[in-house]
């Protein structure tokens, strides 16, 4: 079938048929409906997750399965000269990278540009179509920067641009859609709901020395060379997805605004939270939630902030919830100073973050002295 490739998969392992050496495999990654490999000198190579394999075969057997591959992702610096190429090949260049969402594989090459595939399957007999270039990133550079592709991440419907510059870019399931369907609108004004499908830029993850960001369904991650984390987005039925607590506990504190009718948490547009792991301070961040609740001063604050319970729920005062949640992180920050010198790993450094539906998980190095 046009387009279509077997790949044979030995043990869990997937490596591409034919192949040069297995060392020219590379970059295996999982998507929500696909999942896909690299294979130097025949292109990125994806196939459905739901095969059906026959219930007799051992599971340590060789396993033969029907594969696609994207369209002039074959060239290779190391095993074809530009001469060789066809002109696909020529504008697309080498894979660097690639990731695979929903439905979609994005892919980065040696050229610095980005190109997006829908991964349908199986690809068409004749003329499969060709990966489209996402220009959207291109446009929002200042001027005096060079774009140079550093990274790319994403999961689901979600994905980043990591640049050299020290620039995260990121990216939605509205932009890959609009631009394959040759529907993008690069002036569309904010109060457009085309706006969605533009470049998203988070101030605070500007040249911020972040490393990685993991993506949920509503929220992200995002990992700093220092090893602390910052979350955004949305806690989907206030089920602790942004690790800052809850609607009716310390979220509000942290800056939550809940949901009176849906229960879903939100921390505004933009807004990151730094996660904390001490257990001192969340029995801290507790007893100031408790002073809230006393007479006074505090009791009026409190009520501006805390949602209340049950048919006592009251809505939430926006500006002084953010003003808060800024106080304690700011707070937060500072909490080890005087303990641990500059340039020095802080009690709790976080290696990895991973993030996938409404769940957020990190790998932690922990000083316990």
């Amino acid at each position: 079938m046009g387009g279509e490739r077997v790949t044979r998969v030995v043990a869990g392992k997937s490596t591409g048929q034919p192949t040069r050496s297995p060392s020219l495999t590379h970059m295996f990654k999982l998507g929500w409906d696909r999942a896909s490999m690299y294979v130097q000198g025949t292109g990125i190579v994806y196939w459905p997750h739901d095969i059906e394999l026959r219930a007799e075969v051992p599971e340590a057997d060789p396993v033969l399965i029907d594969t696609a591959t994207i369209p002039g992702t074959s060239f290779s610096l190391s095993l074809n000269s530009t001469r060789d190429a066809g002109p696909l090949e020529s504008q697309i260049g080498q894979v660097t990278n690639h990731i695979a969402l929903e439905n979609f594989i994005i892919f980065t090459t040696h050229l610095n540009k980005i190109f997006i595939y829908q991964c349908d399957f199986p690809l068409p007999d004749l003329h499969p179509p060709e990966p489209i270039e996402l220009t959207a990133f291109y446009s929002v550079m200042p001027t005096d920067e060079t774009f140079e592709i550093r990274d790319l991440q994403g999961s689901f419907r979600s994905f980043a641009i990591f640049l050299t510059s020290g620039r995260v870019l990121m990216g939605n399931r509205a932009m890959l859609d609009a631009f394959h369907s040759g529907n993008y609108s690069p002036n569309a004004a904010e109060d457009d709901p085309a706006h969605d499908s533009h470049p998203r830029i988070i101030p605070a993850l500007q040249k911020n020395s972040i490393t990685s960001i993991a993506f949920g369904d509503h929220h992200c991650q995002a990992l700093r060379s220092d090893g602390t984390i910052y979350a955004y987005g949305n806690d989907p039925r206030a089920c602790g997805a942004l690790g800052l607590g809850f609607p009716e506990g310390t979220g509000p504190l942290r800056g939550l605004l809940a949901d009176r009718f849906s229960g879903d948490g939100t921390l505004g547009k933009n807004i990151g939270r730094q996660v904390w792991f001490d257990e001192t301070m969340h029995l801290w961040i507790a007893e100031m939630k408790e002073k809230a609740g006393m007479e006074g001063e505090a009791a009026v604050r409190g009520q501006m902030v805390l949602p209340g319970r049950g048919t006592d729920r009251r809505r939430q005062h926006a500006p002084a919830v953010k003003a808060v949640g800024d106080w304690f992180d700011k707070e937060g920050r500072k909490w080890e100073d005087g303990i641990v010198e500059e340039g020095e790993m802080g009690g709790y450094f976080v290696l990895k973050v991973a993030a996938a539906g409404w769940h957020s998980a990190a790998l932690v190095l922990v000083d316990e002295e």
